[in-house]
């Protein structure tokens, strides 16, 4: 999408930007930290991805007009295209015989007609989550959950703290350690909570999760073909000191405010009844494996 959107003519840094912002500000993404991660954490997530987008795309942008002022390019030679003409004269006889062309919401053949009633709108959007948005998130639920599983059997509680003492020598060994685990936000939401359980601070947890979904080797690769190496580097330079200045904040206002690094819903503090607690967590469960089994269904049938 974000190479749809350079050829679109979009510049390289809103492009870098959209990059590093877009998979920590997703809605999906948001509700899973504040389940795993707690309400501090959740809130800071996004607002650290849109400084740490905005501050990349800053830096390119400035290494390109301030960096390469100097270049001295020759006058572009002004270039004469061939118009295709048998086109254009489809494209009027269109419009003037009133064809598809014509009115626009004809002309997409895919184009799905939205229901305009209230109860409508709001069945369509639930057949979405449940078909599309569901799908496409299946695998990488289970992929984030078998991590942080494996996390927790080999990596025992508190085993980890002594990161926490590095400071940010430490956020840049997390940095370093996410760039070739790739997974995406909503995967990288129970790793992360794993790893807090292991004993490293929310600022490490921060930094896991700011570098870990912008940095795939896939993604690295088509950023640095086609916007070009120097792109690359203030896009990985961005995304890396962005996250540290985040992640140092984050320890700062966990120390300084006192906020618990685990979190305990507030339901139970309540003493609400615990057997209804149990009923909804089984009734998720059975609904969310009878949407796994559905998806693994449409897939290999």
């Amino acid at each position: 999408m974000a190479l749809a959107l350079r050829k679109q003519g979009a510049s390289k840094s809103s492009t870098v930007s959209f990059l590093v912002a877009t998979p920590e500000t997703g809605v999906d993404s948001i509700l899973v930290s504040w389940i795993m991660l707690g309400p501090w954490l959740t809130v800071i997530r996004p607002v650290s991805a849109i400084f740490c987008a905005i501050f990349a795309g800053l830096l390119t942008w400035w290494w390109q007009h301030y960096r390469t002022r100097a270049v001295v390019t020759a006058p572009a030679t002004a270039v004469s295209l061939p118009v295709q003409s048998s086109s254009i004269s489809v494209v009027s006889q269109n419009l003037e015989s009133g064809g598809c062309c014509s009115n626009s919401s004809c002309c997409d053949d895919n184009a799905v007609p939205l229901p305009e009633i209230f109860w409508q709108r709001n069945l369509y959007g639930v057949r979405y989550a449940i078909n599309d948005l569901f799908d496409d998130l299946a695998l990488w639920i289970f992929a984030g959950l078998l991590l942080a599983a494996v996390v927790l059997m080999l990596v025992p509680p508190g085993q980890l703290s002594y990161l926490a003492g590095w400071g940010v020598t430490g956020l840049f060994v997390v940095m370093l350690m996410s760039v070739p685990i790739y997974v995406c936000a909503t995967a990288s939401t129970p790793l992360a909570a794993a790893m807090l359980h292991a004993g490293i601070s929310p600022g490490m947890a921060l930094v896991f999760l700011l570098t870990g979904p912008a940095t795939s080797m896939v993604t690295l690769a088509l950023l640095g073909k086609e916007l070009g190496r120097a792109t690359l580097v203030t896009y990985l330079v961005g995304i890396g000191m962005g996250g540290i200045l985040c992640g140092v904040v984050t320890d700062w206002l966990f120390k300084r405010m006192a906020w618990p690094v685990t979190f305990t819903p507030l339901a139970s503090e309540a003493g609400i009844n615990a057997f209804g607690l149990i009923g909804v967590q089984w009734l998720s469960t059975a609904l969310f494996l009878s949407m796994v089994l559905r998806f693994l269904w449409k897939s290999y049938r």
